[in-house]
């Protein structure tokens, strides 16, 4: 019997976590998340729907247990000291109390469950528990993000997370599409804009990245030439209507949207 081919895992595969969305014991749905990092601080994206188990501005239950999630186990991707890709499950409370009346996550300062956002503040023992297993990597660094990258409509771009919470090998799946909109223009008046995909259900709260190409300089070299490049532009909520099929529409939250949740630090609402 042959040996096993070697897998080569890019750091850009190991950005998306999956999460098991639970009450007590009992797991409710799945979904994606990520980390991303701001001023020395680490912390936690996903979706607002994930965090509280409701529909955005409806506020409609979605689990057909009518429970709602009370905290996060994610699943952390990294690379071990020894060189190999691992994973650390790691619980998240979602609520400070045992009442359940003080949420952990931030939502957006202005427009607060209209921007399907959770950004939850890590602690440093969580972080440094992490660390002293695996490194994570975090979808702003510059190891898998180039903010060189250039933004157009029809340009490529990848939401990888976890369609129906399929796997392969533990990591995410890459689902390619393209900008349907320009980032910077404002949708309904909200930090949002559309990408052209086929998504599916457990990829809400995944990272959305644009690839391009990008000017590089020779190491000890005069010549510069070209290479491609991911630049990470906003995390992934869902489709555009309810009918699977409908437009094929998914819709981003700019990156934007992110940095003014963290600087606002404005607490949600509980979902009880």
């Amino acid at each position: 019997m042959e040996d096993p081919e070697p897998v080569s895992v890019t750091h850009d595969s190991l950005v998306s976590a999956k999460i098991d969305l639970m009450f007590d014991s009992e797991i409710l749905a799945g979904g994606t998340a990520f980390f991303y990092r701001r001023d020395e601080e680490t912390f936690l994206l996903t979706n607002w729907h994930n965090v509280t188990g409701r529909a955005p501005v409806t506020r409609r239950i979605l689990s057909k247990s009518a429970a709602t999630p009370d905290k996060l186990v994610v699943t952390v991707p990294g690379i071990s000291e020894s060189g190999i890709v691992k994973f650390v499950r790691v619980k998240i409370p979602l609520y400070r109390d045992e009442e359940k009346q003080h949420p952990v996550w931030w939502v957006h300062p202005v427009h607060a469950d209209r921007i399907d956002l959770a950004v939850i503040p890590l602690s440093a023992a969580l972080l440094q528990d992490i660390s002293n297993k695996i490194r994570m990597v975090v979808a702003n660094e510059d190891l898998v993000n180039n903010p060189h990258v250039q933004l157009g409509v029809g340009q490529d771009v990848f939401t990888i997370g976890f369609p129906r919470l399929m796997d392969a090998g533990g990591l995410p799946i890459w689902k390619r599409g393209s900008l349907a909109s320009h980032p910077s223009q404002a949708l309904e008046g909200l930090p949002k804009f559309y990408i052209d995909t086929a998504t599916r259900e457990g990829m809400s709260g995944s990272p959305v990245f644009a690839r391009g190409m990008v000017s590089v300089r020779i190491p000890g070299n005069q010549l510069s030439g070209f290479e491609v490049r991911n630049r990470f532009i906003g995390i992934y909520s869902g489709r555009v209507g309810d009918d699977t099929f409908q437009a094929q529409l998914g819709v981003v939250w700019r990156e934007s949207a992110i940095v003014d949740t963290i600087i606002g630090r404005t607490i949600g609402k509980t979902s009880f």
